[in-house]
């Protein structure tokens, strides 16, 4: 079933679409199975992405064979979680929400609920040792590593510490602990470009980033780091689970990770963003500028998301910190008035990635913050993955449908 790129229909379009009169569509509505809202004038206009839904039922219904195909490409479920939970309006880690767990516990809190249903099991910043101390050497004296993106030395430097650990291929849950436990502080060491140990994750990033730890700044990145800790089956985490599933170590499981987040479509989502900005500060209007990339077959980065058809709750709420905290910041005024034309003209809200990139341009963090966040934040459900995927002792491997030439019958031997 081939997702439309509207976000609404109108009564008489998601009709025939389903092939249903107006009294059933408006049956689908009573029941919450399709949701509406009010459109031009006193019409009503109808969640596409509902709608999608249910044409995709009817289509496997039709033809099972299609389930295995699509649910690949933003389709059905394939995969059993315990960790997140998408609703198109909302994101729960383990039955609580994302936005309520942001403004009640520490990152690192977040992290230890995700992977073992207690907000105090886990001391992520206590994970100093001999094996960290080992990364501190490679990095001060292997000169390639000041020549590189920070995340590649990352990637570089996950095998080559995991080959120095005695039990890396060890599969108990504590194990696989303790490693998370130490990539997280090791990418923030790497990221802040101290190994001394102490303070929160947040605070090392505040200070690293700003100069000081400043309480508003530093809630502000905890808030970032647990909205992007965790986010389904997205490729980064689906690659970290066949990589831990083939009985890798979590150190090569989330050196898979990030080679699948370095993509293009994936982890560069944010560069765009401030590619597009880059380019809109030199425009004369917010209109010209976002026509301008229209004019060139472009969609503008930052907006919109196939799970969240009313926008982004992970950003409207980090957003909505930055207000109270920045809202004269000139940077956040741009973004303001970008957002505000996109919402009215187009219909489209903004995602995580413009939010992220909003956060670096309040706080006057490096260019690369935000991939850089979401690298440290995103390898804690990483791990709650690795963890998940492990204790289910099952190797990833799906079949393919061969559409290629089919061989005589008398050369099949």
């Amino acid at each position: 079933m081939k997702q439309t790129k509207h976000m609404f229909y109108t009564a008489a379009e998601a009709a025939e679409l389903l092939g249903i009169t107006n009294a059933t569509l408006y049956s689908y509505v009573s029941r919450g199975v399709i949701r509406s809202e009010n459109g031009p004038g006193k019409s009503r206009r109808y969640s596409a992405a509902d709608i999608d839904a249910l044409l995709t039922k009817k289509d496997f219904r039709k033809h099972p064979e299609h389930i295995a195909a699509t649910s690949l490409y933003w389709g059905a479920p394939t995969l059993e979680t315990k960790l997140t939970y998408i609703d198109g309006k909302d994101v729960y880690y383990k039955g609580r929400q994302v936005t309520e767990l942001a403004g009640a516990y520490t990152f690192e809190e977040v992290a230890s609920f995700l992977w073992t249903d207690s907000f105090s099991a886990v001391k992520i910043t206590d994970s100093s040792t001999v094996l960290l101390q080992k990364a501190e050497e490679l990095t001060h004296t292997n000169t390639i590593f000041s020549a590189v993106d920070i995340i590649d030395k990352i990637q570089s430097l996950l095998p080559v510490i995991g080959s120095l650990d005695p039990v890396a291929y060890e599969t108990s849950p504590n194990v696989i602990m303790r490693i998370g436990a130490e990539i997280i502080v090791l990418e923030t060491a790497i990221v802040t470009g101290s190994f001394a140990s102490g303070g929160t994750i947040a605070e090392r990033l505040c200070a690293a980033w700003h100069g000081n730890i400043a309480d508003e700044i530093k809630n502000t990145l905890n808030t970032a780091l647990i909205l992007i800790a965790d986010h389904e089956l997205n490729i980064s985490a689906f690659t970290a689970r066949c990589a831990a599933s083939a009985g890798t170590t979590p150190y090569r499981s989330v050196t898979a990770a990030l080679s699948a987040f370095q993509g293009t479509k994936h982890g560069a989502a944010v560069e765009r963003v401030a590619a597009f900005f880059a380019a809109a500060a030199s425009a004369p209007s917010v209109a010209e500028a976002i026509s301008a990339a229209l004019r060139r077959g472009e969609i503008i980065p930052g907006f919109g998301h196939p799970l969240y058809p009313e926008g982004d709750p992970r950003a409207a709420y980090l957003l909505g910190q930055l207000e109270q905290t920045h809202s004269a910041d000139p940077a956040l005024e741009r973004i303001r008035a970008v957002c505000a034309y996109m919402e009215t003209t187009l219909g489209t809200h903004p995602n995580i990635d413009l939010a992220l990139y909003a956060l670096a341009q309040a706080i006057g963090a490096p260019a690369d913050a935000p991939k850089l966040l979401f690298v440290i934040g995103r390898t804690a459900g990483w791990i709650a993955h690795i963890l998940e995927q492990t204790a289910a002792g099952a190797l990833i491997r799906p079949r393919a449908k061969y559409t290629g030439v089919i061989p005589a019958v008398d050369q099949v031997k």
